[in-house]
């Protein structure tokens, strides 16, 4: 198709309004901390870090697991990393963090923060802000923005990320067949099954099966991220699940504003709306995943059952004034962070305006 792999591997780290006046004088000259994405590392900001360092802004790149360890680490596990690691930040510089901070976070990166969010009960986070983050995961559906995004898993992530002989996207990538169900299916076995990958491949983690409930309950119990963050499991008469939902939520709802950034030119997730909590509709089983393929259609966050249930705080934090969903037209994956050729297009995303009048404002 085209280099996907090095622009991948080399460039991937892999909306937003002004804020309300008084939500940006209370956040004013906080510290930042930038949590990179899938097979990033902490300098995919450095030109965010350099605007912010000039003005004389306190600015870490988290580099808790980065490169492959990324891609090849449960996000369960890079969540506690990245806890110890801010956690040893801060304790080290009591007062330059004593009136909270924002968490700026790109692609996967969004995943973790949003981890680290809820499960660090002694978080200080003013801001969350999500570019062009995972949001309610990943699935490779039938609407056309998803087709460059599929040909990066199959030809670039998904062999850099997994081991062929765990799951062969080559094979895939090379009939075109399977592109329209066939693929997909195979794909949701597999994170619904696989039970060792999901211990140890973020990829894995953040795949969200367009199944049923009722088709779920081995996936609820073997990702260890996506089911717990959004608090989709049914606790029964478990009661330390059930005070660890409670936890997660009121962890998320300490949050002064949570921005989530996406773009529907978005070249790297699929469906891009996931970046703004939307997803799939679903199917009652792993085979009409391929049957009904052409069926599956985009639900708003809004009609989401993590949102209309209130499962870890969106609802919450939205009657309260602290949830903003942005969709930003023609910013592809990367420009958020940098200048960027869009894969899908051919075309130069600058990065300076879309950070100037999306992400800074929030900032400052």
């Amino acid at each position: 198709m085209l280099s996907i792999r090095a622009l991948l591997i080399a460039a991937s780290a892999t909306i937003v309004g002004y804020a309300a006046a008084n939500e940006a004088a209370a956040s004013t000259k906080l510290p930042v901390f930038f949590f990179h994405g899938a097979t990033g590392n902490k300098t995919n900001g450095a030109v965010i870090e350099a605007n912010l360092t000039a003005e004389g802004r306190t600015y870490t790149a988290l580099d808790f697991c980065q490169t492959s360890c990324s891609v090849r680490t449960a996000l369960s596990d890079q969540v506690q990393m990245a806890i110890k690691q801010i956690r040893g930040i801060v304790s080290k510089n009591v007062a330059t963090y004593a009136n909270g901070y924002h968490f700026l976070s790109h692609s996967q990166g969004a995943s973790v923060a949003r981890g680290v969010i809820e499960e660090m009960d002694d978080h200080n986070v003013h801001s969350f802000i999500s570019m062009a983050g995972d949001g309610n995961g990943n699935f490779f559906g039938p609407q056309a923005s998803d087709a460059v995004p599929l040909q990066v898993l199959l030809q670039a992530l998904g062999p850099y990320a997994i081991d062929a002989t765990d799951f062969n996207f080559t094979k895939y990538e090379a009939d075109s067949t399977t592109w329209k169900g066939k693929f997909q299916r195979d794909l949701v076995e597999f994170v619904t099954t696989n039970e060792a990958l999901q211990a140890k491949s973020s990829i894995t983690n953040i795949i969200n099966p367009p199944l049923e409930k009722a088709a779920l309950t081995n996936w609820l119990s073997i990702d260890p991220f996506l089911p717990k963050v959004n608090n989709l499991q049914d606790c029964g008469t478990d009661a330390t699940c059930t005070e660890d939902q409670k936890r997660r939520k009121a962890n998320f709802v300490k949050l002064k504003a949570a921005h989530f950034f996406a773009s529907p030119q978005d070249d790297i997730q699929a469906p891009w709306q996931s970046c703004v909590l939307g997803k799939y509709t679903t199917v009652a089983t792993v085979d009409e995943v391929e049957t009904k393929f052409a069926d599956f259609t985009i639900v708003g966050m809004k009609d989401t059952v993590e949102y209309t249930d209130d499962l870890y705080g969106l609802k919450t934090l939205d009657t309260a004034g602290g949830l903003h969903i942005h969709e930003v037209p023609g910013v592809p994956h990367n420009c958020w962070l940098f200048d960027y050729t869009s894969l899908a297009t051919d075309v130069l995303c600058k990065h300076a305006p879309v950070y100037d009048a999306q992400i800074y404002p929030l900032l400052v």
